[in-house]
């Protein structure tokens, strides 16, 4: 299965390039839950999860992206300035998938194993020829910081949380599973 980001949804983060005043980071929860950028036209781009079923205890959360501006307060304010979404925005993809849970894996569960699935993340070349279900989703967006460094946003496999470089309540980004393909 495929879940992909709408025209309207790639046209939104086309958006960006048009300068971003600040980024406000959202908390559900431990995690980041919804990014908001507002950009120098005093137009908002949010970014948050939706949950898509793929197979019986298999769910993935992609990304979706709106125009909609939060009414509450974010944990967290970014400056703008240090952004340069003019050099392009990435729209960062992963897979995931499921493989029955070997005797090593099974150990490590708590409850009955019988039939049990392991759910991992990656790039599609590493989805394994033994996964049970797969899935490849528009996973996240990349922008590129004047320092030159990627700022990230993505969707973790918890649900409904995000990896945000640069954001001390998230979980760590590993920026290896992604395939990165420009907004056009």
């Amino acid at each position: 299965m495929h879940f992909e980001i709408s025209k309207e949804e790639k046209t939104l983060l086309l958006s960006l390039s048009l300068g971003i005043e600040k980024i406000k980071i959202y908390k559900s929860g431990l995690y980041p839950s919804v990014v908001s950028f507002i950009l120098i036209n005093g137009k908002t781009v949010t970014i948050r999860i939706k949950e898509e079923y793929v197979a019986h205890w298999f769910e993935v959360f992609p990304i979706t992206v709106s125009e909609q501006n939060l009414s509450v307060s974010p944990e967290i304010e970014l400056d703008g300035s240090d952004f340069s979404p003019e050099l392009g925005v990435n729209i960062l993809s992963k897979s995931e998938w499921t493989v029955a849970a070997n005797a090593e894996d099974k150990s490590k569960m708590a409850g009955e194993t019988l039939g049990a699935m392991v759910q991992s993340e990656g790039l599609a070349s590493e989805i394994p020829s033994n996964a049970n279900n797969q899935a490849t989703l528009h996973a996240g967006i990349e922008i590129t910081k004047k320092s030159g460094m990627p700022f990230i946003v993505a969707s973790s496999m918890f649900p409904y949380a995000l990896y945000i470089s640069d954001c001390s309540f998230s979980e760590q980004i590993d920026e290896a599973i992604y395939d990165r393909a420009q907004v056009c």
